[in-house]
């Protein structure tokens, strides 16, 4: 899989369904089955998937500043008349 996305996402869930399963066929109830499983879900991906968060960070970062160079002209026309409102202020 290339997508870190899909990758990251599969992996919490997988991980969350089986200690869900672990949890209730050792005889607990369903209820703090799922509870225990979410905390120890989560804490299996801060200390195992960290890899992986940081590539979904990076792909997140480029995705928002991927027109970051182009200028953008809406912008600069709003800041025009904003500018000329506060100085007739």
């Amino acid at each position: 899989m290339k997508n870190p996305w899909v990758k990251y996402t599969l992996i919490r869930l997988g991980s969350f369904i089986v200690l869900t399963s672990i949890l209730t066929s050792v005889g607990f109830d369903w209820v703090f089955a799922v509870m225990v499983a979410a905390v120890l879900s989560f804490a299996f991906s801060l200390i195992f998937l960290s890899k992986m968060r940081d590539q979904m960070s990076s792909g997140v970062y480029k995705r928002i500043n991927k027109g970051a160079g182009a200028p953008d002209e809406e912008s600069d026309l709003e800041n025009m008349i904003l500018d000329e409102k506060s100085k007739k202020l």
